[in-house]
């Protein structure tokens, strides 16, 4: 268990992000390995907001007490501890989802803007079943291959044929989607995501998007290619976490 003493700093470990998704808040795991997620009622949702890692569980409390004033004392100390206990659990399988410190403040974690995290009376829904905002963006950039594997269904469709959709517009698509709806994860389909014409491109500008992806290609991969990635961060950590990996077949 986590020690919740009132001088002790949390954060929100990196590996989880957290997003408003209008009737409730989200934590989703950065990873391209799995989906992952958890919810938050709203107020829940702002505890959370302010676990940066530079507060203390009494300074949390102090700005919740100045935020909601028509609110007795003891009532937000109460759902603090609640909340905290309500982050606390995590499924065996994923990273804890708290970090914490008795004595420091814990560095490199994220800071949000708790503004961000308020949700509209109309628009709460505690019986809340599906994700309002895909936490993934699915994205098939070619139906093109060059391999001709027997379990493969392209040659039933017109996956090979389908028309080129050019770099600028791809480009534009990715930061539409991180900048209007908090994208941050790619899931890659196709065809062969290196098949694409200006493939290297594409990919060399996700990477200075901050997006997390997963390529695995069949395609030669030269060394100029090889060097763009590097050189446009492909190894850099998403929010200090997230991993992008390429696998070569």
């Amino acid at each position: 268990m986590l020690n919740f003493e009132r001088n002790s700093y949390l954060a929100i470990n990196p590996a989880y992000r957290l997003r408003n998704d209008k009737s409730m808040i989200i934590a989703f795991l950065l990873s391209t390995e799995a989906i992952s997620y958890r919810y938050f009622d709203p107020q829940a949702g702002l505890v959370a907001s302010l676990l940066n890692g530079k507060r203390t569980i009494q300074e949390v409390i102090d700005i919740l007490k100045d935020v909601c004033r028509n609110d007795p004392a003891e009532k937000i100390e109460s759902y603090v501890q609640y909340a905290l206990e309500s982050m606390e659990k995590t499924d065996a399988n994923n990273p804890p989802f708290l970090l914490s410190s008795n004595s420091t403040s814990i560095e490199n974690c994220i800071d949000y803007d708790p503004c961000e995290f308020i949700v509209n009376q109309q628009d709460y829904n505690p019986i809340w079943d599906r994700l309002g905002i895909p936490i993934q963006l699915l994205v098939m950039i070619t139906g093109a291959c060059q391999t001709n594997c027997k379990y493969c269904y392209s040659d039933l469709t017109n996956l090979r044929s389908m028309p080129i959709i050019p770099k600028e517009e791809w480009i534009k698509i990715f930061r539409q989607a991180k900048e209007n709806y908090k994208i941050q994860l790619l899931g890659l389909t196709g065809g062969d995501p290196w098949a694409h014409p200006e493939a290297a491109l594409i990919w060399a500008e996700a990477c200075k998007l901050d997006l997390l992806f997963f390529l695995s290609t069949k395609c030669h991969v030269d060394y100029s290619d090889a060097k763009l990635l590097v050189d446009s961060g492909f190894l850099s950590k998403v929010n200090n976490y997230g991993i992008r990996r390429f696998q070569i077949r």
